[in-house]
């Protein structure tokens, strides 16, 4: 039987009514475990990676639609609708498995390299790319037999990848403060770019309508480069940082995790300069990010949580859980 999920609704403060707010929390069951999600805008789907399986929710009511079981670890999720296909990364035991979209059934496992995290799908180049950190390097996986076609050496070890869905992958390097860009039809490297002032990047993100790349950098910044060439067009302070990355093509907003609590939400002030306009508070630890371009709306994970309780002359902690939070304007 499917479970059913609880909607609430959460008071914000009166100074963020006019802005972005909390607009949602969806309790989950379970553990958020990697904290992986993703948004499927057209299916209506959002999906969550747990600690040892993948939750499938409808976007519009908050209900569980699937708890796909058996999938450790995960640390990457990408879906091709077209074949009804699904893509989750275990970082644990250096595979992907493949799961059907219609009735969420297992169809395989395939071994990838050390340590796969990140996962993006092209859809003109019909494969998965999925970035290894233990061994450096990258696998071109065709979508319809699941076999890997090529492993491509990067140089450096990947963090954050993104696919402009035109046969370009991003994939930021975090050890050499780089961005390598494959041609995701030739499964080849094509060209690597330095980010000057950019150590360590990680969280990466695309706005394709203004050819536009977002990088997490240690040292709260955010560089923003010029998808077409790398260069990079400008550096932006931030708050703590470390999480995911999004964008509204739309409203050019750009969102930024922050492991203390928070969302940074950035906005372009002049060509090139984006400056802070609003801080979200969320919880310490919520670091995933996903965006509904439909709603545009944006989900994070809340870290579980467990309360005591008592029982008898004893505190037995209650089970932890999880919750999402939603967030709109």
């Amino acid at each position: 039987m499917k479970s059913r999920v609880v909607v609430l609704f959460l008071a914000v403060p009166l100074a963020f009514a006019a802005g972005h707010r909390v607009v949602q929390i969806i309790p989950l069951p379970g553990e958020n475990g990697s904290g992986a999600l993703l948004v499927d805008a057209a299916a209506r789907r959002l999906y969550v990676g747990q600690n040892n399986r993948l939750l499938v929710l409808d976007i519009e009511s908050g209900r569980q639609l699937a708890a796909i079981d058996d999938l450790p670890a995960i640390a990457g999720i990408a879906v091709a609708p077209s074949i009804d296909r699904g893509y989750v990364t275990s970082s644990t035991d250096n595979r992907v498995s493949i799961f059907a979209l219609s009735n969420f059934g297992h169809l395989g496992q395939i071994p990838l390299g050390a340590d796969p995290e990140a996962l993006v799908y092209d859809s003109t180049a019909h494969r998965f790319y999925a970035m290894n950190r233990g061994s450096k390097n990258a696998s071109a996986i065709d979508a319809d037999d699941g076999e890997v076609e090529e492993t491509i050496d990067l140089g450096g070890r990947p963090a954050g990848a993104v696919a402009n869905d035109h046969g370009r992958v991003f994939v930021a390097l975090e050890d050499r403060s780089e961005i390598v860009e494959i041609d995701a039809k030739r499964m080849a490297f094509s060209r690597r770019w330095p980010i000057p002032d950019c150590e360590a990047p990680h969280g990466l993100a695309l706005d394709d309508s203004r050819n536009r790349l977002f990088i997490g950098c240690a040292k709260q910044r955010l560089a923003i480069v010029n998808a077409n060439d790398g260069t990079v067009i400008g550096i932006a302070a931030t708050g703590r940082g470390g999480g995911d990355i999004a964008t509204d093509p739309s409203s050019g907003f750009v969102y930024l995790a922050n492991t203390d609590g928070s969302i940074t939400v950035f906005s372009e002030a002049s060509t090139g300069k984006y400056e802070t306009v609003e801080t979200v508070p969320t919880q310490q630890g919520a670091t995933a990010l996903a965006f509904d371009s439909r709603t545009h709306q944006l989900f994070t994970l809340l870290p579980s949580h467990g309360a005591a309780r008592p029982a008898g002359n004893e505190e037995r902690e209650q089970p932890s859980t999880s919750q999402l939070l939603v967030i709109g304007r």
